[in-house]
């Protein structure tokens, strides 16, 4: 990735030749192929692995050999029709004469291989953009709409529980993993912020209930301000975690560590599931999307993935009344 370049997510195939590694762009000069031909390096990420790769493009005489072994190892009659291949085996003079169309990039390691902490990252745009919406959301109900405030609460307890099982999963399977890896003082500063994050939403609960049994106005602003007051906390919280924690995890934790994590993580009383994915997908890069849902079996992914996204926009619908809630970063239209 180049700097300041947003990083894109493409699924892709690697090809294993001779013990070295390559990737081969089956519909000739795309645009992921032109990227990579611009910036030279990727990340590559499978099953929670992520690791950066050197690409330089092989030049079109050395490129039959790779594409023969492409060929060779195709389970598909699509790949043959987009290498125009009547058979696993074409002569060389087609493999030359196709080899300018298809770039094969050659991969090699830059660095040591570190575990895939960017799911985190995706959950934390989760938190950061519904409890930034929190206030307003209470701000906005009318004074005595008691129906309106009501739904507001349901919504802000299920944030509530999302995040408490979350810091809690953190609490009892991350820290502990990187204790010994990590300062001493960052570790207590995690739990520190946790702490005052649970603070923060004990002093929420009594004006809630208040609030919500009357809608009334002098509630409704001592409420928002204290929600406003969790968000800072929160964001503090969530920046230091993703600048000073995440790093060092990637860096430091097993798979297997990391994976345990997860497995915490996404057990306990955080279901619906599909409206937790829905809120994942809302705003995550397609591709980004489709990496971390990958290890899901496919039968479940066909079924939960629509589920989700219909999920999502009743949430949306009947919280912000729309299905496209305000994003944390809302894209400018150009």
């Amino acid at each position: 990735m180049a700097p300041n370049r947003r990083p894109r997510f493409n699924p892709v195939k690697l090809l294993e030749v001779d013990g070295e590694r390559y990737l081969v762009s089956l519909w000739g000069h795309t645009d992921w192929s032109r990227n990579l031909r611009s910036v030279g390096m990727a990340t590559l990420r499978h099953r929670g692995q992520a690791l950066r790769m050197r690409a330089e493009e092989v030049p079109p005489p050395e490129r039959p050999r790779v594409l023969q072994a492409y060929l060779a190892g195709a389970t598909r009659a699509a790949t043959l029709d987009l290498l125009r291949a009547g058979s696993r085996e074409p002569d060389a003079a087609h493999l030359r004469r196709i080899a300018p169309d298809h770039p094969v990039f050659h991969l090699t390691p830059m660095e040591a291989t570190m575990i895939d902490t960017s799911e985190m990252n995706v959950v934390h745009v989760v938190f950061r953009r519904e409890f930034r919406n929190l206030p307003a959301l209470v701000r906005a109900v009318p004074a005595g709409d008691t129906a309106r405030a009501a739904v507001v609460r349901r919504h802000v307890d299920f944030m509530f529980i999302f995040l408490t099982h979350h810091h809690e999963a953190e609490d009892a399977a991350l820290w502990p993993a990187v204790s010994g890896r990590v300062p001493a003082d960052l570790v207590s500063l995690m739990e520190g912020q946790h702490r005052r994050a649970h603070a923060a939403i004990e002093a929420v609960g009594p004006v809630l209930s208040r609030w919500c049994g009357t809608a009334d106005p002098a509630d409704r602003e001592e409420l928002a301000g204290l929600l406003d007051q969790l968000h800072a906390v929160l964001i503090e919280h969530l920046d230091a975690e993703e600048q000073r924690m995440l790093p060092v995890a990637a860096a430091t934790l097993t798979q297997e560590q990391w994976e345990h994590f997860g497995r915490v993580a996404k057990t306990g009383p955080i279901a619906p599931v599909p409206l937790i994915i829905g809120m994942l997908r809302y705003e995550t890069d397609p591709g980004h999307f489709r990496v971390i849902m990958a290890d899901m079996p496919a039968p479940i992914r066909a079924v939960l993935l629509p589920l989700a996204r219909l999920a999502f926009r009743r949430c949306a619908r009947r919280v912000y009344g729309t299905v496209t809630p305000p994003r944390l970063v809302e894209v400018a239209e150009v």
